[in-house]
């Protein structure tokens, strides 16, 4: 592999796991961008139907929406509803505030703001250790995506501490006007993409259009799935998306290995992009944590217990899972810590983490969910169990099997 090659899929990458960047934020992944741009904006343009906008220092890839919807993956940590309202709040006001700007100042302008009766929501209340609580963790978000850059490294704790009132300025920010722009200006972004909702521009990347439009909804839904979800299940691809996948798998294999250098795995079920490290998922999992340790026995349970595969998934009633959340509460009592403590405790818990991963999905029935097929591959895994330097011993999940069970789905 070249090191232009790795350099691209290093940037490709970094865009789809942060849509939004700034040179001030992330140097090193921004010159990756502005040295590969014309290759990235070819590929998510033709491959994927995204748009790459940049400028001197921002990149913003732009996830255009589809006929069929918006295909990513649903967070298993939302963020709260007031905490998206105050952050659009706060980058409104960041735009007319002064170059170098403070928690304090923030919220005062937020407070102002949002007690006009044309801006439609809740008037924001500084007041309440609650709502500052969640000022804070809206800015967070503005933080993260470069919107604000901090002028100290413990500006996390400067936030921690005006919430509870302990700082009267909360840490200060450089304001990335354009980053804020790209963030909240929908005249600005459409000016900058020329472009429909539904679809590629015609004139193409470097001014040649493409020759097989008909192609374009197919190629996308499929591309978006493997690239954005856990799987591409066959069965969730329209009848269309279907024939594409399945005349086109060495191509699409070709792409994927190109764009990322991970490996497209190819079962009957569907395929799996897999990457080669921790880094390539926004959900890693098992994770050497209890929580992680529970919903993988839980779920190894289950699979044991599941039908030979047939055409639809098995389901799983909730008796089902809380005979199997009990049976590893049973036998590995010395891996329950708090968390996991309570009547019902780990099969909650496994469930929320189990669906996010999408190895479960709702049933047909309340209280009941689908065993979805990639749950094959965490078969039987093998645990240990270390003494801890604390009280309590930390299994230790090993899974050596691949993508799907290969006796079972393949």
């Amino acid at each position: 592999m070249t090191q232009s090659t790795r350099e691209l899929q290093v940037a490709f990458t970094s865009l789809l796991a942060t849509p939004a960047l700034s040179r001030a934020a992330s140097p090193e992944i921004f010159h990756l961008v502005r040295r590969h741009q014309h290759r990235l904006a070819e590929w998510f343009d033709t491959r994927l139907g995204y748009r790459l906008v940049l400028s001197a220092t921002t990149a913003r890839l732009v996830r255009l929406a589809s006929p069929t919807g918006v295909v990513s993956p649903a967070p298993f940590e939302t963020v709260p509803r007031r905490a998206l309202v105050l952050a659009l709040l706060s980058a409104a006001v960041a735009e007319d505030a002064d170059e170098i700007t403070s928690t304090q100042e923030l919220s005062d302008r937020v407070s102002v703001l949002s007690a006009r009766e044309e801006v439609g929501v809740e008037a924001y209340d500084p007041d309440r250790f609650a709502e500052r609580r969640t000022f804070v963790q809206g800015l967070g978000m503005l933080l993260r995506a470069g919107a604000l850059v901090p002028l100290a490294r413990r500006d996390e704790d400067a936030r921690e501490g005006w919430a509870h009132q302990r700082d009267q300025v909360g840490g200060a920010y450089q304001v990335q006007r354009e980053m804020l722009l790209r963030l909240v200006h929908p005249a600005n972004l459409t000016a900058a993409l020329r472009a429909g909702p539904h679809g590629p521009r015609t004139d193409g990347p470097g001014g040649h259009g493409p020759t097989d439009t008909a192609e374009h909804p197919a190629r996308f839904g499929v591309m978006r799935r493997i690239v954005e979800l856990p799987v591409c299940l066959v069965a969730d691809l329209a009848p269309r998306e279907q024939e594409y996948l399945a005349g086109q798998r060495p191509r699409i294999a070709q792409w994927c290995e190109e764009m990322t250098g991970w490996t497209l795995e190819h079962r009957r079920e569907g395929v799996a992009l897999v990457p080669d490290h921790e880094a390539g998922t926004d959900l890693p999992f098992p994770r050497p944590r209890a929580r992680d340790f529970a919903a993988l026995m839980v779920l190894g349970e289950l699979v044991r217990a599941a039908p030979p595969a047939g055409s639809a998934a098995p389901v799983v009633s909730r008796e089902d899972l809380l005979g199997a959340a009990d049976r590893v509460r049973t036998t590995y009592p010395r891996a329950m810590t708090k968390d996991l403590a309570g009547t019902g405790a780990v099969a909650d818990r496994s469930v929320e983490l189990l669906v996010a991963l999408d190895l479960l999905r709702p049933g047909p029935a309340p209280g009941s969910w689908h065993l979805m097929p990639a749950a094959a591959r965490f078969r039987d895994p093998a645990v240990s169990v270390a003494d801890p330097p604390r009280d309590e011993a930390q299994p230790r999940p090993e899974n050596q099997s691949t993508l799907f069970d290969t006796e079972v789905f393949s």
